[in-house]
């Protein structure tokens, strides 16, 4: 458990960088730096074998060249859903980021659709162009 002195220390410190009236410790929790290191390390490994599954799934049921266009969209959404939370300074809790994990798969799916439009139109229109 942290202790009272160094969590004040680290109140006061933000409140003289960012305004005294702009900073408000709502809760504060210590996670151990072993704990820390392991969860940064499972949560890199489990995006990522995400991201590669997706590329597969797209890379199969649509076309290999359709596959970067799914993470790209992915990407940009986290990182516009996020500048919104920088941006209003939401806080950022566990809702937070279930909020985000929503808008990725809204995300992929509206991309998945899109590319079945494509692919069904490009049989369609086959001979035309």
């Amino acid at each position: 458990m942290i202790t009272q002195g160094p969590r004040d220390k680290m109140g006061a410190a933000l409140r003289e960088r960012f305004g005294q009236d702009s900073v408000e410790v709502v809760r504060t929790e210590y996670v151990g730096p072993q704990v820390g290191k392991q969860l940064r390390n499972d949560g890199i490994l489990a995006v990522l074998y995400a991201m590669g599954m997706i590329l597969i799934y797209v890379g199969f049921r649509f076309d290999f060249r359709f596959s970067p266009g799914v993470i790209i969209a992915l990407i940009h959404d986290a990182i516009v859903t996020l500048g919104y939370f920088v941006v209003t300074r939401h806080e950022f809790n566990l809702t937070s980021v279930t909020v985000i994990l929503t808008v990725v798969g809204y995300s992929v799916n509206d991309t998945i659709v899109i590319y079945d439009r494509i692919r069904e139109n490009r049989k369609r229109f086959k001979g035309t162009a």
